[in-house]
């Protein structure tokens, strides 16, 4: 973990709960937890790089991606192979190749899970997931599963206790 630079984070089931409601007209509603932004934050402000990638870019996606300030990229726009995918990765945010951690949780994720350098995933991720995983985190997909991971990545660099200090000195001021 001290040596990660971007995360790629899959968005349905890591980022949310899974579900996807749908509604009559057509349109989704999705759950975001409110504790994986302030990580986020931090993340940033360390110089990681953060990107959500989906096979479903829908509105409520894009809007949280917005919000938190991080690329959405959806998994469909590579159509080479998922070591290319990396490679396309680490030059387009300037990060060694080593230096990425995928976060996923179904298997769906499987495979850029498998090839990705360090490997993430909430608590309730698929079994063939779990057994692969480098860092296994105690949340459910969709409550604070960034929020730990960016933590866990932080504190391997020494930075956690800094930064929050920081994060708590700005609602101070």
């Amino acid at each position: 973990m001290k040596t990660i630079k971007l995360i790629i984070s899959d968005v349905d089931g890591v980022l949310t709960d899974g579900l996807i409601r749908l509604m009559p007209d057509g349109g989704e509603i999705k759950a975001f937890s409110c504790k994986d932004a302030p990580a986020i934050k931090l993340a940033k402000k360390a110089g990681l790089k953060v990107v959500f990638i989906t096979a479903r870019i829908g509105p409520s996606a894009q809007k949280r991606a917005q919000e938190l300030g991080v690329d959405l990229l959806s998994k469909n726009e590579f159509s080479a192979s998922i070591a290319d995918f990396y490679k396309a990765m680490a030059r387009r945010y300037e990060v060694p190749e080593d230096a990425i951690l995928y976060v996923g949780d179904d298997l769906g994720d499987l495979p850029f899970f498998l090839a990705a350098p360090f490997a993430a995933a909430p608590h309730d991720a698929a079994p063939d997931v779990l057994a692969e995983a480098d860092f296994v985190a105690k949340v459910n997909g969709g409550r604070g599963v960034i929020a730990e991971v960016i933590r866990e990545v932080l504190v391997a660099q020494g930075l956690w206790e800094k930064l929050l200090k920081e994060h708590i000195s700005d609602f101070r001021n």
